[in-house]
Order: C-alpha cells, then sequence, then structure tokens
C-alpha cells in the first residue's frame, strides 16, 4: 500500500516538471506595442569641426600722404561714421601757403595766355590780310604756345598741392565703424602710417584655416556649417566658401579658407574678431544612419531588430560605421526603406510577436 502511494506522488511530481519546462519554452504571445521606423538616405554629420574668425570683408588702415602733426582726431573706437565724415586732420599751414602761391601763380599764368590768346587772334587776322609779317605772326604765336604750356604747368601745381592739402583732412571712404585708432593729437604721422582702422559693419566673412587632406575636398561655393558661440551655442547656420588658398603653411601644412556669412546671420550682432566653430562633413555621400538606441551588441556583434510583416522583430547583424552623440552609419545589412525598431531595448528576444508603431 506504501509503495503505491509513493509511486502515484513520483508521477505527479514528474508531470508538474514537465509541465514546468514547456511554460519556460512557451514565449509570451501577447504582442508589445512598438515604435518603429524607416531606413532613409541622408546626408552624414560626421566630420572635423575647426576653429576660425570671423573678419569685417571689408578693412581699411586709413593712412596719409604726407609728413605732419595731428591736430586733432574727432573719432574714437567703436564710432559709427558715414561716407565723408572726418577722421583726422592735421596741420596744413604749409600746405596751405604752398596751396596760395600755387594759385596766385597760375592766375598770372592764365593772364598772359589770355593776352597772349588775343595778340595771337588779332595777328592771325593781319598776317591773312598780309598787314603783318611772317616774323611777327611767328613771334606772336609763340608766345602764345609759351602761355599756354605755362598755364597747364600751374594747373597741375595747383592740383598736386591740392591732392597733399586733401590728405590733411583724412576723411572716411565708405560708412564704417572706427576697429581701432594709432594716433593721437599731437603725433607725428608719416606717409603711409596707418591712422584709423574703419570697418564695414554690415558684411563679414570667416577666416579659417584647414589640413591639406581636407582642402582638396572643399571648393569655392560650398556651404560649410559654422557656429558663433557668442551669439548663440547651439544654433547652425550656413556660410558659402569664397576663397581657397593654393598655397599653405610649409610648417603646418594649413591652409587658409575664407567664407562669406549670409547678411540675415548677422543683424547687428556679429562683431570682427568673434570665434567660430566651422563644420566640415567628412563625406556628402548619402548614407543610412539609425539611432543609436536602435543597436543590438552581442560581444563584437552589433545588429538591429527589424520587423518582418509588421509583427515580428527579427534580429540582424549590421556592419556599422562611425558614430555621434546619438546616430550610427550603417554601412552593410540595412537597406533604405527597411523598417526597425527604434529602442532595442524593448525586444525581449528573437522574433517576439509586436504591435508595430510609425515613430
Amino acid at each position: 500500500m506504501y509503495s503505491l502511494f509513493v509511486s502515484v506522488m513520483l508521477g505527479l511530481f514528474v508531470i508538474q516538471g514537465c509541465s514546468d519546462q514547456v511554460e519556460e519554452r512557451i514565449p509570451q504571445d501577447t504582442p508589445v506595442r512598438i515604435q518603429i521606423g524607416y531606413a532613409t538616405l541622408g546626408s552624414s554629420d560626421l566630420g572635423t569641426e575647426f576653429s576660425g574668425t570671423i573678419e569685417s570683408a571689408l578693412r581699411s588702415e586709413i593712412a596719409t600722404k604726407v609728413t605732419g602733426t595731428v591736430e586733432k582726431r574727432p573719432v574714437a573706437i567703436g564710432d559709427r561714421i558715414k561716407k565723408g565724415a572726418l577722421l583726422v586732420k592735421m596741420r596744413d599751414a604749409d600746405v596751405l601757403s604752398r596751396h596760395q602761391q600755387a594759385e596766385a601763380t597760375r592766375a598770372e599764368a592764365r593772364a598772359q595766355y589770355t593776352n597772349a590768346e588775343k595778340d595771337r587772334n588779332r595777328f592771325k587776322i593781319l598776317f591773312e590780310q598780309n598787314s603783318a609779317t611772317l616774323r611777327e605772326w611767328e613771334a606772336v604765336n609763340l608766345r602764345y604756345e609759351t602761355s599756354k604750356a605755362n598755364l597747364n604747368r600751374t594747373e597741375e601745381r595747383v592740383k598736386e598741392v591740392e591732392d597733399i592739402l586733401s590728405y590733411t583732412s583724412i576723411k572716411a571712404p565708405y560708412d564704417g565703424v572706427i576697429a581701432s585708432v594709432h594716433v593721437q593729437p599731437g603725433d607725428l604721422a608719416s606717409p603711409g602710417q596707418p591712422l584709423v582702422t574703419l570697418e564695414d559693419e554690415n558684411h563679414f566673412k570667416l577666416v579659417f584655416t584647414v589640413p591639406e587632406t581636407t582642402t582638396l575636398s572643399l571648393h569655392v561655393g560650398d556651404t560649410v556649417s559654422v557656429r558663433i558661440p557668442a551669439i548663440d551655442m547651439d544654433k547652425r547656420t550656413l556660410a558659402i566658401v569664397s576663397q581657397i588658398s593654393r598655397s599653405g603653411n610649409g610648417g603646418s601644412r594649413q591652409f587658409l579658407i575664407e567664407a562669406t556669412l549670409p547678411a540675415a546671420v548677422i543683424s547687428g550682432k556679429v562683431r570682427s574678431g568673434m570665434h567660430a566653430s566651422i563644420f566640415i562633413p567628412d563625406s556628402k555621400e548619402q548614407r543610412v544612419f539609425v539611432p543609436k538606441t536602435a543597436l543590438v551588441e552581442r560581444g563584437q556583434l552589433r545588429g538591429i531588430f527589424t520587423v518582418r510583416n509588421g509583427q515580428e522583430a527579427m534580429l540582424r547583424w549590421v556592419r556599422i560605421g562611425r558614430m555621434n552623440e546619438t546616430h550610427i552609419e550603417i554601412l552593410s545589412g540595412l537597406r533604405e526603406g527597411e523598417s526597425f525598431v527604434l529602442n532595442s531595448n524593448e525586444i525581449a528576444y528573437d522574433g517576439q510577436k509586436i504591435q508595430a508603431v510609425t515613430s
């Protein structure tokens, strides 16, 4: 009787154990709601950042052609001035005296020329009427030509002095802002010495250097992504490459690049000398990128849960390229248009039933 009881109990335990093992092998049939995405081609946002400096597109170091003492400088750094505004006034007493002398000489020469011209016109009639000799006509005509040449010389002299005089009153050649000043009243200025620096504050360019390998991938007219931290730490805008140096620095192997900032970006906030961050992508080729959250890692293997028939999550191994903070480049294993699970952590096992929800 005892042995029969033991046999029955053992049979129940075996049946119960088999039942538990079967339940562990049976996957959960209730579909899990999962957000899915579709593989699309896009431009790579992987690349290299370079540091650059914003400069005015038009910058002039205003100088003088004469040696003299600075009498006054009515402008200061940061002043906005209009075209024709006085920037520097130099003492011009000597030049004014020379100008007066040149004008007096010109007036005398003009009077001589006027008299000679009248004599020439009169003697021309007399000579044609045979009332004057050839020698008299030649003498009058010579005085006329001499007085005419002398008047031209005095005219040129007056122009020269007036040109010198114009460089004693230095005026702005265009609307702009004073970027720097180099002289004070009482200083002695020399020809070619900068007096003030004027900049156009409505047009700016971006100047930066890149290594030789990057230079080969850039062309005039290309766009680069630019961020100006002083204005907005996160916002990026596009600048157009306007110049590429054909000669690099022999020591650093760096090449100078210039890019033009669009007027909409400037809007009164951009200033010459500001730092800028320039981003240049590694390639313009269209590639497949997926969010990092979609990646599955199994040791050295990496995969993506693709969606089969919109109902099952199927693990597929892929080959990845470079990555940034949010996305991964898929080199092979996932084609454009294929659907995949956006967050791989929501999938418990390969082949899990899902209810796909498009993101």
